[in-house]
């Protein structure tokens, strides 16, 4: 775990060039033992490239929001009440990337079930400008009970829009999530077996501000404590850097736009 007050920003690439902001915290290479859920931080973490990314609205780590990485699975604790209005909080383990177009999957394997309304719990998979609360982003999730969605953040600092991928009660956990971009554009679709995917949703505009980019898996437990999701068969990244993004951290942009819940 790093942080300081001073620095500003994660530099990806030389290990001696990497610096957190304030208030920030990030999970990199250790053994450091969760045993409340009998998990281990990953032994290496590998960073290619360099990218500057801004993570000043990270929330510190703590024993609850941590994740592992074993046998191409990860296991990464939820936390926070998910994407939402105009600043989000959720557990997020990412790499980066700054391709125009680019497609990325992964499977949720197990999601976690938290106590109280639960069908607002939220498990996927999330392309995001940086790791402040009120950025830009696209994400798929499946949630505890109440199907698959997309969500999005058209600019920083604009209200969260919705979009039901499929409401069907069937619709959970173990399945496959899919995100498209081209250009600035997102679609999403879902599968149940990683092979046929349904539903495609979106060509939604969501404008970065910066060429590279956040693309992760996330996970948010409705502000009602905290569970474990497990993912594995993630494709065309690999996640490497453990944050906790949290609203109390930071004071997001003023929002212009109107959040909205559109069918599909």
């Amino acid at each position: 775990m790093l942080g300081g007050e001073g620095a500003q920003r994660l530099r990806f690439g030389r290990r001696d060039a990497m610096r957190l902001a304030a208030g920030s915290a990030v999970v990199v290479a250790g053994s450091a033992t969760l045993a409340a859920c009998g998990m281990t931080v990953p032994s290496a973490v590998q960073t290619t490239g360099v990218a500057t990314i801004n993570l000043k609205a990270a929330k510190p780590t703590n024993a609850k929001s941590m994740v592992s990485a074993r046998n191409g699975a990860y296991s990464l604790v939820a936390t926070g009440t998910g994407p939402q209005g105009t600043a989000d909080e959720f557990s997020y383990y990412f790499g980066t990337s700054n391709a125009a177009n680019a497609t990325w999957s992964c499977k949720v394997r197990t999601q976690a079930t938290v106590s109280g309304d639960g069908s607002k719990s939220k498990a996927g998979l999330m392309v995001r400008a940086s790791g402040d609360p009120a950025a830009a982003f696209a994400t798929v999730v499946i949630t505890d009970g109440n199907g698959a969605k997309f969500y999005w953040r058209p600019k920083d600092g604009a209200a969260v829009e919705a979009w039901p991928i499929d409401i069907a009660l069937g619709v959970k956990a173990p399945i496959w999530l899919q995100i498209e971009k081209k250009g600035d554009k997102f679609t999403v679709a879902y599968s149940q077996t990683g092979k046929t995917w349904h539903n495609h949703t979106g060509n939604q505009r969501v404008t970065f501000t910066k060429p590279e980019y956040l693309v992760g898996l996330l996970g948010s437990a409705n502000g009602n404590g905290s569970g474990v999701d497990v993912f594995s068969h993630v494709t065309g990244f690999k996640p490497t850097t453990f944050v906790e993004v949290s609203k109390a951290s930071a004071s997001p942009k003023k929002s212009t736009g109107k959040s909205s819940s559109k069918k599909g």
